[in-house]
């Protein structure tokens, strides 16, 4: 564990109820930060419920303004009132001892620039190189090879009501202290600057779109925001900036993933990827995840990264029922007849009919009754009943361009309803694997699809075929 911040002074606080501190420690283990702290009233937990999250305001030891949100009280000592807490939210730190530049018409950090924000769990193979030219003695050394791949650049777009420029750029490098990716929003040929108060809108977005490129999930560690950004130190740089967040967020140590996209083998696949996703897809992903829940689904795909397969396979299903449903609910050119009303009434409904009415005279001896019954259902069999789960599942997977072949309908028609009657889906473990890769892509080819994704793809069992 190592200490990261002193809080000199501030207080803890808990609704209306706070408790000044005079001296706290903000330590960090594997990307969790905890707080340990003395309390000046020892009546502050009996006057408020100790089960609810407490934040924290202070000053530190460099003078910056930092608040601490999602505290969770851990342990308490009464005989010296030492407190610890761990942080399951975040923190945010300030330097307010600058003073801002009058030009500045800013009035909150929400309308500041985000500059940089620093994500772990990307596996990425960089695809753009930087040239590195040395000398000596005042000439320049020819060297071959004088290149490195160490960035990966990427422009996207994002249509928004609120947005004054919809297409921004952003560069992946690798944060050599730690491993972690460095995504720059900065761009000095465009003008169009991301505002901090935009990115929040789609902040969420990114970080799922991220983690379905990725195959397993991404989480966010520090935003760079605030009136100005800085870069310390020669050759590997650290970027700071005068309001940093930091997000208590358990480092992630082992990577199971998906390489569907690949982006961690072949520098080329990663610019093909990275460039169509970003280019053609990311605006189409931001507005179709809002009716059916991309974010629900990826995390359905990344969290059977790590379980066995029968589980993986139950959570798929569960997944492609459930953004059937979203797309149900939220389509409104779903139809509602199986074949055009005229082909059924005039000639399909007239010959059925016409066929069984020479039995009408056995019929109302057996049942008195049973001639309307049948007349009923005979008008009925051209509805399509929305409610049914199998229609519910066609419908979205040929809205998402899913060919509804031989493989396809086996899924829909035999291997869910196997699976969530018998709890099986297959006869070996050769079939299960084969059926559980055909699951995760076609979920996968639905998102790809969707956004007018036409770029690599790298698959286990070929169901389109």
């Amino acid at each position: 564990m190592r200490i990261k911040y002193t809080v000199l002074s501030g207080h803890i606080k808990h609704d209306s109820e706070e408790c000044v501190i005079q001296f706290a420690l903000v330590s960090e283990k594997k990307g969790v930060y905890s707080v340990e702290t003395f309390l000046s009233d020892p009546t502050f937990f009996e006057r408020t419920d100790n089960s609810y999250y407490y934040s924290l305001v202070g000053i530190t030891e460099k003078g910056y303004d930092i608040e601490i949100s999602g505290l969770f009280c851990s342990t308490y000592t009464e005989n010296n009132q030492k407190a610890k807490f761990k942080c399951y939210g975040n923190i945010k730190l300030e330097d307010n001892k600058k003073e801002r530049p009058k030009q500045e018409s800013y009035e909150d950090v929400e309308d500041n620039f985000i500059y940089a924000i620093e994500i772990d769990g990307l596996k990425i193979e960089f695809s753009d190189s930087t040239t590195i030219n040395e000398y000596r003695n005042g000439s320049q050394i020819n060297k071959f090879g004088n290149f490195k791949f160490d960035h990966t650049s990427i422009g996207f777009f994002i249509n928004h009501k609120d947005f004054i420029c919809n297409f921004f750029n952003m560069v992946l490098t690798r944060n050599t202290r730690n491993k972690n990716i460095l995504i720059d929003f900065r761009d000095p040929s465009s003008s169009c600057r991301l505002l901090y108060k935009n990115y929040l809108k789609f902040r969420d977005e990114l970080l799922s779109f991220l983690s379905f490129i990725n195959g397993s999930i991404v989480i966010l560690k520090k935003e760079y925001t605030g009136w100005y950004i800085s870069e310390k130190g020669l050759g590997e740089k650290t970027l700071d900036a005068q309001l940093v967040n930091l997000y208590s967020r358990k480092e992630i140590t082992k990577i199971s993933s998906s390489d569907y996209l690949p982006i961690n083998d072949y520098r080329g696949d990663t610019n093909e990827v990275f460039s169509k996703m970003f280019f053609q897809g990311f605006d189409k992903f931001y507005h179709l995840g809002q009716e059916l829940d991309f974010k629900s689904l990826i995390l359905s795909l990344n969290s059977t990264n790590e379980i066995n397969i029968e589980e993986r396979y139950f959570i798929l299903i569960t997944a492609l029922e459930k953004v059937s449903k979203n797309h149900l609910h939220n389509s409104t050119d779903t139809p509602s007849e199986l074949i055009s009303t005229e082909l059924f009434k005039n000639t399909i409904q007239a010959k059925i009919i016409e066929t069984i009415k020479k039995f009408k005279d056995e019929i109302d001896k057996e049942n008195k009754t049973a001639w309307s019954i049948f007349l009923s259902k005979i008008g009925n069999l051209n509805k399509l009943h929305k409610g049914e789960t199998t229609n519910k599942l066609y419908s979205f997977l040929n809205y998402a361009k899913i060919p509804l072949n031989e493989e396809v309908k086996s899924l829909v028609n035999i291997e869910r309803n196997i699976a969530v009657h018998e709890g099986d889906f297959g006869e070996n473990d050769n079939e299960r694997l084969k059926n559980y890769y055909k699951l995760d892509h076609i979920l996968r080819d639905c998102i790809l699809n969707l956004i007018n994704y036409d770029g690599v793809r790298k698959r286990r069992f070929n169901y389109d075929k």
